[in-house]
């Protein structure tokens, strides 16, 4: 199981990636979705997600953004690799439009 959330994970992010640029943001859900299956496969790809949010902040906004059209059960894990405290992550869920 672990790796067809993998394989789901990285196809759902190459989808994702040329849509993320478009006025609607499908490509930034897509991207969080593949990241969050990607996640629960892998502790690997936990490590460089955090290496990503951290280097590219416009990155970490745009999965703050589509964390929350997402599902708690899926934004969850995207949230624990946030390199921001728990705090802050709290207040960015309530400040935000309220998960399915």
């Amino acid at each position: 199981m672990s790796a067809l959330y993998k394989f789901l994970g990285v196809c759902l992010i190459l989808i994702g990636l040329p849509w993320m640029w478009l006025p609607i943001p499908f490509g930034a859900v897509l991207v969080a979705l593949g990241f969050a299956l990607l996640i629960t496969g892998s502790e690997t790809g936990a490590e460089r997600l955090r290496g990503l949010r951290s280097r590219y902040h416009w990155f970490d906004r745009a999965l703050l953004e589509a964390c929350r059209y997402l599902p708690t059960r899926l934004a969850d894990p995207i949230d624990r690799t946030a390199c921001r405290s728990e705090e802050e992550r709290r207040r960015d869920r309530e400040g935000g439009k309220k998960r399915k």
